[in-house]
């Protein structure tokens, strides 16, 4: 855990990508008498073509530490390209990564005004078969849950020149990987759900589900059809 009450002045790197550099340090994050949020100082990466970020703007949050205190009303933005949160210190206007483990979750309202949560929570990378912990957003909580990780990754690399130098510029898109949490508790992992995919789940109520389905004339061509049906489900369906 670092030192959560001097700024440490101690600032070194880490790489991002094999050509990429991150700058970090060890950081005082927040007053005497708040909760108190603990990260590394941040400096953004700009050469990218697309925003590593899943909002543009700052967003007022509220955020659940795994100590159980509330932080309330901080600037932050979440990274979907490093599954970091972002938070602008307001005293010297410093972002700061703040330590994953840290945080249970965060939550703030969006431009509709509806709240969106975030959830840490702990899943085997479908790459590496490995146990990881990610921030996803938790569109459902239920005896079945729907969370949705906004993954940003490189989809591919483009040429430009500047001053007659050619650079590579890595294109950044939004590559989502979404999670159903069975009441086992077990995960199902996928970055695209279908009707079928998502009946094989469910193998004793697939006729009950599939009525369900077409009396509320629901497909899984949208994030909201699979939160309306998994709401459902939820309701009207699992004991």
């Amino acid at each position: 855990m670092k030192n959560t009450i001097f700024f440490s002045l101690l600032v070194f790197c880490i790489p991002i990508f094999s050509q990429n550099n991150l700058y970090v340090g060890t950081s005082n994050v927040d007053s005497v008498f708040a909760p108190k949020l603990t990260g590394e100082t941040f400096t953004e990466y700009k050469r990218f073509k697309g925003n590593q970020f899943i909002t543009d703007d700052w967003m007022e949050s509220e955020i659940l530490l795994a100590a159980g205190q509330v932080v309330h009303n901080k600037n932050i933005k979440y990274n979907g390209l490093l599954d970091q949160v972002i938070w602008l210190n307001p005293v010297n206007s410093i972002q700061v990564i703040l330590d994953k483990l840290s945080i249970n979750e965060f939550w703030y309202r969006n431009l509709t005004g509806e709240t969106v949560r975030f959830r840490r929570i702990e899943i085997v990378d479908p790459a590496s078969g490995h146990h990881t912990q990610v921030f996803a957003e938790a569109a459902v909580e239920g005896k079945i849950s729907f969370y949705i990780q906004h993954r940003i990754m490189k989809t591919e690399t483009e040429n430009i020149i500047e001053n007659k130098i050619t650079y590579n510029i890595d294109v950044l898109g939004s590559k989502p990987i979404y999670y159903i949490k069975l009441p086992s508790g077990s995960y199902f992992a996928a970055s695209h759900i279908t009707k079928h995919s998502f009946l094989k789940l469910f193998p004793e109520q697939r006729n009950a589900i599939t009525k369900l389905l077409n009396k509320n004339h629901l497909n899984f061509r949208t994030e909201s059809a699979i939160i309306k049906t998994i709401e459902l489900l939820n309701r009207e369906l699992v004991q």
